[in-house]
């Protein structure tokens, strides 16, 4: 699998994670909000900085039944 591939998968993952605990029209603002466990990045620049494991690993958490 080429990396454009692989980044595309998991930026697919992204966005099914998000579906199932936001509400659509609240995606954009969150890929543009920093997040303290990005280390204060937005999704999109942690994304685009090589950090995509890290909001997949963000958004994964998200669908845990202790988060909160």
């Amino acid at each position: 699998m080429s990396a454009t591939d692989e980044f595309d998968v998991k930026r697919r993952e992204i966005f099914a994670n998000l579906a199932r605990v936001l509400k659509p029209e609240a995606h954009e603002r969150w890929l543009v909000t920093p997040i303290p466990a990005l280390g204060g990045q937005t999704p999109v620049d942690a994304m685009f900085n090589g950090h995509i494991d890290d909001v997949v690993a963000l958004t994964r958490s998200y669908l845990d039944p202790s988060f909160s």
